[in-house]
């Protein structure tokens, strides 16, 4: 037992944690994770400190009589004025070899491409109080560090070279290395919520790593080379790889390209990207950002800049593919080009379950023109008023039309929102600009429009014969 307080210094690091409760577990296992301590020491019934020398005199044991804060009655931590030191042992848990940890993949890493682990050291630098080492932080909650989660979250921010582990958890990457070298032994933090013999730089320092993409197992083209958005056109495609005009400002009052993509995708690349510009028939351009945005339009408006300001890994894709930037967008031409298509399909011929045997809608049909789809304000009261209630797998003119042919001899048909039909008697709504009605047909013929976002194409609905010959079986 040694005395502690009033210029007693027994071991020189105090955890300085809000400690719920107090034990030798918890403070040795907050010491085994400061690497190189030999002992740790309870005081005062809640204090915890480690350390490497033993610096003052031994009292009886009779003086560490405080008992565990918030622990069992029986144990011991220390003394008023006096700390219990113990010896630090570090011994294994029952623990079977490779786990999760050493395949760490962050939300959309590169699907071919992995960091080299263990990474080649650059060496201990000092870092904090006025250190700069490396320009870029990465801010994320981390359940556990190791090499591969800093490398993997580093290899995403296209055109780093090195990255630094720092204080235990924190993770730096960059291009150039700014402070001086020291020795190594500084860089003894434990790795945070991971092996113990593994270091994550130190307090105050930090160590570097060479940032080396090494190829996954990848057995060239995927799913993700054929990608179709649901309700993609079925017989055209947007040009891929797309020409590209270029990088420009993007965020922060620069408006580049006038309509975003607001879907949850699970990857991003040109593909994905001109796939969804392309379903809305109008657009000219299509544009990446920031890795996995997504906007389409038809004016470029803002400043060219450097293409290397366009560096962003794409989403959950392919490593060497670039998707913007941060702050900035690549724009592209939207170039649509044919599927292999062979002409007439079953799409061209559809008949429901219960269509008429003798008589069918003419298409292309005679239109009425565009019309605001609800009336008077109210989204519930409609431009025609009978709605199909259908789960289509595609929409036309076609399509709808046979199907208000099979309830009653209605007037005319209505196409809303690419792939809504109505049926009525009465236009019950204000006309409005052709052009608003632009929305690709869902799951149709690139070209085809099936109404707007905002506004109804309504068409007559004229019947007439099929090529019937009288009696069948």
């Amino acid at each position: 037992m040694l005395p502690l307080g009033n210029g007693y210094s027994v071991l020189n690091r105090e955890i300085k944690e809000d400690f719920k409760y107090m034990s030798q577990r918890v403070c040795a296992s907050h010491c085994l994770m400061e690497l190189g301590s030999k002992y740790f020491g309870l005081a005062d019934g809640r204090r915890c400190l480690c350390g490497n020398k033993i610096q003052t005199q031994i009292i009886p044991k009779y003086y560490c009589n405080a008992s565990c804060f918030n622990y069992l009655y029986h144990k011991k931590c220390g003394g008023r004025g006096a700390i219990e030191v113990f010896d630090l042992k570090p011994v294994p848990k029952i623990y079977s070899g490779q786990s999760a940890l050493d395949v760490y993949e962050p939300e959309g890493a590169p699907i071919d491409m992995q960091p080299m682990i263990p990474a080649p050291s650059k060496g201990c630098y000092h870092w904090g109080n006025g250190y700069s080492v490396l320009n870029r932080e990465i801010k994320e909650d981390f359940k556990y560090m190791s090499q591969r989660v800093c490398a993997s979250h580093c290899l995403m921010e296209l055109g780093s070279k090195y990255f630094g582990l720092a204080d235990g958890r924190r993770c730096l990457c960059g291009n150039k290395i700014q402070t001086q070298i020291i020795p190594k032994y500084y860089c003894n933090a434990s790795c945070f919520n991971y092996l113990y013999h593994k270091k994550c730089g130190g307090r105050g320092a930090i160590e570097v790593f060479d940032l080396k993409p090494v190829p996954k197992i990848y057995s060239g083209q995927s799913a993700l080379d054929v990608y179709e958005p649901e309700g993609a056109p079925i017989d055209m495609q947007p040009m891929i790889p797309a020409p590209s005009k270029g990088c420009y400002h993007w965020g922060n009052g620069y408006s580049v390209l006038n309509r975003e993509i607001k879907e949850d995708f699970k990857y991003m690349s040109q593909r994905v990207c001109a796939s969804h510009c392309l379903m809305e028939t109008r657009w000219k351009y299509f544009g990446l950002a920031d890795g996995r945005r997504c906007l389409c339009g038809n004016k470029i408006q803002s400043q060219i800049i450097p293409k290397y300001y366009c560096n962003a890994s794409c989403f959950n894709y392919l490593y060497h593919k670039k998707c913007g930037g941060r702050g900035a967008i690549e724009v592209f031409d939207l170039k649509p080009v044919p599927k292999i298509y062979s002409g007439q399909s079953a799409l061209d011929v559809y008949e429901p379950e219960g269509a008429p045997i003798d008589m069918q809608p003419m298409i292309p049909a005679p239109s009425k023109g565009c019309y605001l789809w609800y009336l008077n304000g109210d989204h519930r009261d409609f431009a025609l008023k009978y709605e199909v209630d259908e789960d289509f797998k595609y929409m036309s003119q076609r399509v709808c039309a046979t199907h208000c042919l099979m309830e009653k001899t209605w007037k005319y048909f209505g196409l809303f929102d690419g792939r809504r039909c109505f049926c009525g008697d009465e236009i019950r709504s204000r006309n409005v600009l052709n052009l608003i009605c632009n929305v690709q047909c869902y799951n149709y013929l690139y070209g085809e429009k099936c109404g707007g976002r905002d506004a109804m194409e309504i068409f007559d609905l004229v019947p007439v014969p099929k090529n019937y010959s009288g009696e069948t079986a």
